[in-house]
């Protein structure tokens, strides 16, 4: 932003130099002289002057030649109104800019902080997926996580551990509805991360997947959500971390 508003400004420069300070080349020289009529004239066009004039022409080097005081004061004071003009339009050229700028710059920082403060979900069905990164002995692996705020511990299914090459864990034994025994792992993992938020090396359990697959690997439980201050909007399909 800095280097575009530094060329910006060498432009306005430039341009208030060639207005105000670069004097017309038709003020370089121009002529004076007395009409049939006995008027004075002036011009920068010696063709416009008649035979019979050129006897009376004066020539002009300066453009304040042949001006008496009272009309070198008014035309000292026109210029001066039209250098003060000049260096305004300059002034809310660069005003203009800035103001832009800084919108834009106030926008990117909006854009950048809603992006470190809510976190993209799939939300269908009364269900709420969130995307997560589970890490362990160096690898990661981002997969989608049923948000289940009932669920005391973060378990994913074996389809997960494997890509993680999770071999270990303790053998564990959980009642899933319907009364059944279900067989599980408990491991100690690395990381688990949503969005920007990470809870740092926390026990998940590893689940023997049953039945068709779904579009969700697993549950995201209270371990990591108690850890964090959070809403969900649900008409924008996020969540907003506090």
């Amino acid at each position: 932003m800095k280097m575009k508003f530094i060329l910006f400004f060498c432009y306005c420069c430039l341009v208030y130099i060639f207005i105000v300070l670069t004097p017309p080349s038709s003020l370089s020289e121009f002529y004076q002289y007395i009409n049939k009529d006995g008027v004075k004239c002036y011009t920068d066009d010696p063709s416009l002057i008649s035979e019979l004039e050129e006897e009376k022409i004066i020539v002009h080097k300066d453009k304040y030649d042949g001006l008496d005081e009272e009309e070198k004061k008014q035309l000292k004071a026109r210029e001066e109104q039209k250098a003060f003009e000049a260096k305004q339009r300059t002034i809310r050229s660069l005003d203009s800019y800035q103001k832009k700028e800084r919108i834009k710059d106030a926008k990117k920082a909006m854009e950048e902080a809603f992006k470190k403060s809510t976190t993209p979900v799939r939300i269908s069905r009364n269900r709420i997926l969130a995307p997560v990164t589970i890490g362990y002995a160096g690898k990661s692996v981002a997969t989608w996580l049923l948000l289940d705020t009932g669920a005391s511990i973060t378990a994913v299914d074996n389809s997960i551990s494997e890509q993680l090459n999770i071999s270990s864990g303790q053998t564990s034994a959980v009642r899933v509805a319907g009364g059944g025994v279900l067989k599980t792992r408990i491991v100690n993992i690395e990381f688990i991360k949503v969005g920007p938020k990470t809870y740092k090396s926390p026990r998940i359990m590893v689940l023997n997947q049953k039945g068709p697959a779904e579009d969700f690997h697993g549950l995201l439980g209270q371990d990591f959500l108690s850890h964090f201050s959070y809403t969900i909007d649900y008409s924008k399909s996020v969540i907003v971390w506090r």
